[in-house]
């Protein structure tokens, strides 16, 4: 059926999943056209934006879909990583409260917070987003990395070189990992090994 809007929508899906980005985003706005309230062809569309990089048509994408649906987590995390590329921190900081009092479980809005604390010069509440983040998925090797960073940065050398060495014990591969054990090892006076990692 021509004018059925689940329809277009799941041949939206299939074509993102195809890589057809183009057809797949005549598809979801084929779907709004018979559907404005449908809200998960809005994500989608934000999802297709953030894959062309257009980060401004994913902000608005994403707030369609939230005025449509307030309770998607999704929806606003996806807004929030975006909001993080501009200069609207507040944004950002709203996006991931509401995905936290919707989701208190997901370590990523967790970790995301920490980022826009640490962004904002504001290095204990970093810290403790960061800690929560690892509360719930102790194997978040990135929040433990950004962890100890900032611990290092606080003068936590020692708790920042036991929270560097358990990530590189889950990951160690980890680039920034390794070069924040370098920056730590440098810090703590550890030249020569510092100048090894």
């Amino acid at each position: 059926n021509p004018d059925w809007a689940p329809g277009h929508y799941a041949l939206g899906l299939a074509l993102e999943k195809l890589g057809s980005l183009d057809a797949a985003d005549h598809a979801f706005r084929r779907a709004l056209a018979l559907d404005p309230r449908m809200s998960l062809a809005w994500y989608r569309l934000g999802l297709l934006a953030v894959r062309r990089g257009r980060t401004f048509a994913a902000i608005q994408d994403f707030q369609n879909a939230l005025a449509i649906d307030p309770q998607s987590a999704d929806a606003y995390y996806a807004l929030g990583t975006q909001l993080l590329l501009t200069p609207d921190a507040m944004g950002a900081r709203s996006a991931f409260e509401h995905v936290i009092a919707l989701q208190p479980h997901d370590a990523d809005a967790h970790y995301q917070m920490g980022v826009l604390w640490e962004r904002q010069a504001n290095p204990q509440a970093a810290i403790s987003e960061y800690q929560h983040a690892l509360s719930i998925n102790p194997k978040y090797t990135t929040a433990r990395v950004a962890l100890a960073r900032v611990e290092g940065r606080e003068g936590r050398i020692d708790s920042a070189l036991e929270e560097i060495h358990q990530a590189l014990e889950t990951d160690a591969r980890n680039i920034e990992g390794h070069e924040v054990y370098g920056e730590l090892l440098r810090r703590k006076g550890e030249i020569q090994q510092s100048v090894r990692e």
